[in-house]
């Protein structure tokens, strides 16, 4: 009972920081932010919704929303970096993270399709949350690569504004 609790409570911090940065930004808001935020509160919802889960089809379809946020995520991530250390990335560097992050949400979303990502999904309750039992496929390091290949990225970015001595920005 008490994580159904917490993952409410953090489903609604999660809307109340979203409509304060909304209202807080005006027009001037940065769009991976807001993007940012977003994921994160229909993240934690699709958590709730998961643990809460009476089928493995249900279960499945919220795993499915989480990596919304897991496969994307750290795409506004390093967006919001290069914004703040004032660095643009070539349009050909993110447009392989958006194609990467985009198969690998294909991956995912194939669950109950095929055998890629997991090969067999059943659930079980755990003093009663429901948990997802899962056999993994062959493309499951397919997430784990992305983001590591993410951190690569960010690091890269961080050590070329250190070194190009750019202002960062107070956001």
């Amino acid at each position: 009972m008490i994580i159904y609790i917490l993952y409410g409570v953090l489903a609604v911090i999660s809307f109340i920081q979203l409509l304060m940065l909304i209202i807080r930004g005006g027009k001037e808001q940065n769009i991976y932010q807001i993007l940012m935020y977003t994921m994160c509160a229909v993240c934690n919802v699709a958590y709730l919704a998961l643990s809460a889960s009476k089928s493995a089809d249900m279960a499945i379809i919220c795993n499915n929303i989480t990596y919304l946020g897991g496969v994307f995520l750290p795409l506004c991530v390093l967006m919001r970096v290069t914004d703040l250390c004032e660095i643009k990335l070539h349009r050909g560097i993110i447009g392989l993270l958006l194609t990467g992050s985009v198969a690998v949400f294909g991956v995912v979303f194939s669950t109950g399709y095929s055998d890629l990502y997991y090969k067999n999904v059943s659930i079980k309750k755990v003093f009663g949350v429901t948990q997802m039992v899962k056999e993994y496929g062959p493309a499951h390091n397919s997430y784990k690569i992305l983001l590591v290949i993410y951190v690569l990225v960010l690091i890269a970015v961080v050590i070329k504004a250190l070194r190009g001595k750019n202002h960062f920005s107070e956001d």
